[in-house]
């Protein structure tokens, strides 16, 4: 092995379990997007990077009505990920 040509290959995980589907038809179930933080600063946007929804402190609140497929979200301006409203 040559010391020099090492590969380096990072996964990225779902380390916070972060739910990546909502699905807002009123059955009780992933209606809202819930995640492990409490009083989050949150902000969604769409793939063009506009800004869908926005909260200092966020409320568990978002149902993603009125959007269809994946939307993209940051967390605390650290976590990154998406969403599939369904």
């Amino acid at each position: 092995v040559d010391p020099g040509n090492n590969i380096c290959i990072l996964a990225k995980e779902n380390f916070y379990n972060i739910p990546n589907v909502i699905t807002p038809n009123g059955d009780g179930l992933n209606d809202t997007w819930v995640i492990p933080f409490d009083n989050a600063k949150v902000l969604i946007y769409n793939r063009a990077g506009a800004t869908v929804f926005q909260s200092d402190n966020y409320q568990q609140d978002f149902s993603g009505l009125g959007y269809y497929g994946t939307l993209y979200f940051t967390i605390n301006n650290s976590i990154n990920g998406y969403i599939t409203v369904i």
